[in-house]
């Protein structure tokens, strides 16, 4: 507030002591005349800008006041709530649901508000509790209703409970449809699309994207708009279209810009994975160090938590096992904080993959096996597929060739190619052909690669290339050093070359000799693990 519209005093201590100098029934005339001021030079439409301070002389102003207290407390708290001042948004909403001046819509719409926040912080399981009792104050059948059971559907598709939030989120469509509320009809959509991205049904998930698209549209909702890009830009980015992404992000990018001055984290983090699948690695890691920080900043758990398993993957491919393994069990620990099933069965088969690379063979396995069961039970078809492609990929390394077979065809059955092309050609194909080369498969390596090359061309350089030429390598006995379960030794970092025959001696005593029977030549490999300067 300006100067000459507000008490100055030099001193904080001064002003309390002027203010303890009028006895309390004079203290309260004098807040409820400067309510009464304010209201008389402020603009109308300041009103909500300096909501927070007029609440606090109806508080103070007297009994008469407290309707016009629960109504700039509500103000204030959505003020702050724009503007990611969420601290001071829970103090207010919270403030108005136990206020025995507010009714039972003021009630609702603060607990909803408080939802929100968690939400907004991470905690769905805190939002879920909070939405549920906002429930009980509202009437059945009505725009309210469906935009709790629609709040409550997102908070349980954040906690993995994936059947009753799909029932949960075409509930409030219809509800919201009969209501009439367009725009509460489209937010149901864009969310439910996520969740059908989640499950791989992603045709599904662009047609309800789009249907939400529409309506935003029609009615100029910026910041829903945000939210839908969003979400479809990174089912672009599953299909492996990520110019059309970035440019639907670009998009979302201004529009933060224009709303908020800044870009929304959420925006950041999709922009660096679509940078990263054009190759343009280096903006890619800015772009998502930034979003790491503008994350943390508004004390977004579930997105900080996001940014740094995604980090972890980076650095487990840039040969940084150690620091991949701290990022991932900060991630584990937010995720297990918040109550973020999915990402944390994400996070904890990705921290195996880093106890791998560090020899930590034991720890290894029993990280992803927690992380798959996880990840199972959420019926996480998409996080799912790509999660049992790296499990595969690590029990290829080990000789457990039953176990990534079986982890592969899961794979097919969970997402089809069509659905999934980039996970089908950076990780399905390559680990089927070295699984072929792992069982000695020759003649069915052979058809394998001849299917494939007519199909597809594998970009130089890529997972699917090199797969591709360790194969026509085998197939012509020309790889050498020999191929260790259809990997080359170079793919196996040094900590894990020195702890594999340890491992492979202490869990059977006939592991070379099966090992050598399941990949011929794996005895010369092994020899070669031994021997670092016949591995380099």
């Amino acid at each position: 507030m300006h100067a000459e519209q507000a008490y100055l005093f030099r001193h904080a201590l001064l002003r309390d002591a002027a203010y303890q100098l009028h006895p309390p029934a004079e203290r309260t005339r004098l807040h409820a005349m400067v309510l009464e001021l304010l209201e008389a030079v402020l603009p109308e439409a300041t009103l909500q800008q300096y909501a927070l301070e007029l609440a606090t002389h109806a508080a103070l102003g007297g009994p008469q006041l407290q309707e016009k207290e629960v109504g700039y407390r509500s103000s204030a708290a959505e003020f702050a709530f724009a503007r990611v001042a969420m601290d001071t948004a829970m103090q207010q909403w919270s403030l108005i649901a136990s206020h025995p001046a507010a009714d039972n819509r003021a009630r609702e719409r603060a607990l909803r508000g408080c939802g929100d926040v968690l939400r907004r912080r991470g905690n769905a399981t805190g939002a879920l509790e909070v939405y549920r009792e906002a429930l009980k104050l509202v009437q059945a059948g009505s725009v309210d209703e469906g935009r709790l059971i629609r709040a409550i559907a997102d908070c349980l598709y954040r906690l993995g409970e994936y059947e009753d939030a799909e029932n949960h989120y075409r509930r409030a469509i219809e509800l919201l449809r009969a209501a009439d509320s367009h725009r509460g009809e489209a937010t149901a959509w864009g969310n439910l699309g996520l969740l059908l991205t989640a499950t791989g049904r992603s045709k599904e998930a662009e047609s309800a994207y789009r249907r939400a698209l529409r309506t935003f549209d029609e009615f100029n909702e910026d910041r829903e708009r945000v939210v839908v890009l969003t979400n479809l830009a990174n089912l672009l980015l599953d299909r492996s279209r990520p110019q059309e992404a970035m440019d639907i992000l670009k998009e979302t990018e201004s529009i933060d810009r224009r709303i908020a001055g800044e870009v929304d984290p959420v925006t950041l983090g999709a922009q660096s994975m679509a940078l990263q699948a054009m190759g343009r690695h280096d903006e890619s890691n800015d772009c998502l160090q930034e979003a790491l920080r503008s994350a943390r900043r508004m004390g977004m758990k579930n997105i900080e938590a996001t940014c740094l398993a995604n980090l972890a993957g980076r650095e487990s491919d840039s040969g940084r096992p150690q620091v991949a393994l701290e990022h991932y069990s900060v991630a584990t620990e937010i995720c297990r904080e918040i109550g973020e099933k999915r990402l944390l069965g994400s996070a904890l088969v990705g921290r195996g993959m880093s106890l791998l690379d560090l020899g930590r063979i034991t720890e290894c396995l029993t990280s992803i096996d927690q992380g798959l069961a996880i990840l199972a039970g959420m019926r996480a078809s998409l996080m799912l597929a790509h999660r049992l492609c790296d499990a595969a990929k690590v029990h290829l390394k080990l000789g457990l060739l039953l176990l990534c077979r079986e982890e592969l065809d899961s794979c097919s059955r969970t997402v089809n190619e069509s659905a999934q092309p980039a996970l089908y050609d950076n990780a399905y194909y390559p680990l089927c052909l070295r699984l072929r080369i792992a069982g000695g498969q020759r003649e069915e390596l052979a058809a394998d690669l001849t299917a494939l090359a007519a199909k597809r061309q594998p970009e130089p350089g890529s997972s699917l290339d090199m797969a591709f030429q360790d194969a026509q390598l085998y197939l012509r006995d020309q790889a050498s050093p020999p191929l260790l379960f259809g990997h080359r030794l170079s793919m196996f970092t040094p900590a894990l070359r020195a702890a594999l025959p340890q491992w492979w001696r202490e869990h059977s005593p006939q592991a070379p000799a099966m090992a050598e029977k399941a990949c011929p030549g794996v005895l010369r490999a092994m020899a070669a693990l031994d021997n670092p300067a016949r591995s380099a």
